[in-house]
């Protein structure tokens, strides 16, 4: 699981109890692969796509199919989390801003 060397939530482990328990829910292509997980907020429900890897044209693919799915399942809202580059990939996607973080 190569996306998992900079994934700093999550390890392997975590990734397969996610997926054995259906917290997390595991997209698979010919070439590619995404993670997502829904998260309920007060005012929306969103769904995450957590860990992306593959073929960029598949992975647009499947991402317009993760979204029909997650407004079907009544969210309002999908955030792919990773790095800044994927704003040039995604670019039906609004840039919210930066995530940044300190290790405390």
């Amino acid at each position: 699981m190569e996306e998992l060397e900079i994934c700093v939530t999550h390890d392997e482990d975590d990734i397969l109890v996610g997926l054995a328990t259906g917290h997390l829910r595991l997209w698979v292509g010919e070439q590619s692969a995404i993670v997502t997980r829904f998260r309920e907020e007060p005012k929306l429900k969103i769904a995450e796509c957590l860990l992306v890897g593959g073929d960029m044209e598949e992975i647009r693919t499947m991402g317009l199919e993760i979204e029909a799915w997650a407004a079907n399942q009544g969210c309002s809202l999908a955030v792919h989390i990773g790095r800044r580059g994927w704003t040039k990939v995604m670019d039906d996607y609004e840039d919210y801003g930066s995530v940044i973080a300190k290790e405390l």
